[in-house]
């Protein structure tokens, strides 16, 4: 939305968090639910209580549910909320914020890809729902992955950016998705082709090389994305010719 050079509505809904709350007269220090916990969010010593690491717990309630004596219950927590806006007749944007000191920006996009999932396609609102997610293969981009049929990958011809698209591709290969690739910048190096065989060898499509422009960094900073200046830049303009040709390959 910064970029789009929108200003945050009022919230129209908050996300919740799931944490373990343990009767510490309940417990009887058996350690199932330390021993299960795969991501190690709950620590205990001996016959000591639990000790729940928040910024490690992902908030599956497995341990609630195995407990045996039903001594976890839920603590709920504030940890974001979601913002919906009209951009333009054609185009609607949600978003969803975290909570500043919170670390659960996973669950903010798992609530944020339901939200969508519940609103607008079960509803038949939309031709299309473009998931915008954070770099890398980490979790965070797993859960905004998931329920789509194409990722377009965007990478740039350098070290850094090859490896880093060999991460995401892997991701993708593991978890069932097509992928097609936009080298954004292109023309910073005098040869990209070697951007060109690791993804032949990868078995992937590159569907649009974006040139190095001042016109996108100048109109961006102005808050209007270069695809609104086409009037004043020209529809030829090789930055806007190469989002259009995007525009297409997403239709098809």
């Amino acid at each position: 939305f910064i970029l789009l050079g929108l200003t945050l509505p009022e919230p129209d809904g908050t996300i919740d968090c799931f944490f373990p709350l343990i009767d510490e007269g309940a417990c009887t220090r058996c350690g199932n639910c330390a021993s299960t916990c795969r991501f190690h969010a709950l620590f205990q010593v001996e016959d000591k209580l639990p000790v729940l690491i928040e910024p490690l717990c992902k908030s599956c309630e497995l341990c609630m549910r195995i407990c045996p004596e039903g001594a976890i219950s839920e603590r709920k927590e504030l940890i974001g909320e979601h913002f919906s806006m009209e951009v333009n007749p054609s185009l609607d944007l949600e978003v969803g914020r975290l909570i500043p000191g919170s670390a659960k920006t996973t669950m903010v996009i798992i609530s944020l890809v339901e939200r969508l999932l519940t609103k607008h396609v079960a509803g038949g609102e939309y031709d299309y729902i473009i998931i915008d997610s954070a770099p890398g293969a980490h979790c965070d981009v797993e859960h905004a992955l998931s329920e789509t049929d194409m990722v377009f990958c965007v990478t740039e011809p350098t070290p850094l950016g090859r490896h880093d698209l060999g991460r995401i591709l892997e991701l993708l290969s593991f978890i069932g998705k097509p992928a097609k690739i936009i080298v954004n910048r292109f023309d910073m190096v005098e040869d990209d082709s070697f951007m060109d065989e690791y993804c032949g060898k990868n078995g992937v499509e590159i569907v649009s090389k974006i040139p190095l422009s001042r016109d996108v960094m100048e109109t961006y900073a102005r808050g209007t994305p270069i695809v609104g200046q086409a009037g004043q830049l020209g529809a030829d303009h090789p930055v806007i010719r190469e989002f259009a040709n995007i525009s297409e390959v997403l239709r098809e």
